[in-house]
């Protein structure tokens, strides 16, 4: 079973929201060559697309959603999850561990205030590890099958690519995605009725590794923003002592 990047995000904000390349220019020297971004060829437009659609597993990655609406932050929301290899006495197991935070506005028309919620949490094939109150862990036993790095799973080949800039080793693909193909590139109805939805892919200029993805949007008004980092770095980790 694949552990897809989508963090269930765009489910999560429509409910919401319902509710509520390589540089073709010549320089006159290398150092400034360097630190000049220039909108590439359509076969550059072509080589990133290719890359992106062609995106294998992370083991990292982190998540930046904000929602707006009249200037005012309705939700916010940064989440690292991290898949590792365990070590000490859990040398050798998967673990997921998911740290980050939360904070809602239940009504921009009501001086409600804000809700926050701390994310910390442990996971191994047979247990989940919670943080409480005190600041201590609690271990419950469970079956944990998803435990398998990340995926990238939107139809890129959905998107039509506006440019792609290179600078400093890095390609940054810009890309649209009308609202009459917005379903088949999330795989979902649950942006229906959005018709400005545009993206930025960061990919190494070599190899066209993808490091992050930048999605804006707006829809009833609000206007959404998701930034998502990427890593291959599989590391190692000790789990939480559990009281």
């Amino acid at each position: 079973m694949k552990n897809t990047i989508k963090l269930a995000g765009f489910i999560l904000i429509g409910l919401m929201l319902t509710s509520c390349g390589e540089t073709s220019a010549s320089s006159a020297s290398s150092s400034a060559a360097s630190s000049v971004s220039s909108i590439s060829s359509v076969s550059d437009e072509e080589k990133y697309m290719a890359y992106l659609k062609n995106q294998d597993k992370f083991y990292v990655i982190g998540s930046d959603i904000t929602i707006k609406k009249g200037g005012e932050t309705y939700y916010y929301e940064s989440l690292r999850k991290a898949i590792y290899v365990g070590s000490g006495d859990n040398a050798g197991t998967i673990v997921l561990h998911v740290n980050g935070s939360r904070t809602q506005i239940a009504d921009l028309s009501l001086n409600t205030s804000a809700t926050n919620e701390t994310i910390n949490y442990y996971k191994i094939p047979g247990a989940t590890y919670t943080i409480n109150e005190s600041g201590t862990f609690t271990m419950t036993e469970e079956t944990n099958d998803n435990l398998v790095p990340f995926t990238v799973d939107y139809d890129f080949g959905s998107s039509a690519v506006a440019s792609v800039a290179i600078a400093n080793h890095y390609a940054s693909l810009k890309a649209t995605v009308s609202s009459d193909k917005l379903n088949a590139f999330i795989g979902d109805d649950s942006l229906s009725g959005v018709s400005d939805f545009a993206y930025t892919a960061t990919m190494q200029q070599i190899g066209g590794l993808l490091t992050g993805l930048n999605i804006a949007y707006t829809k009833n008004g609000y206007s959404v923003s998701q930034v998502y980092t990427y890593s291959i770095v599989n590391s190692s980790i000790s789990l939480p002592v559990a009281s």
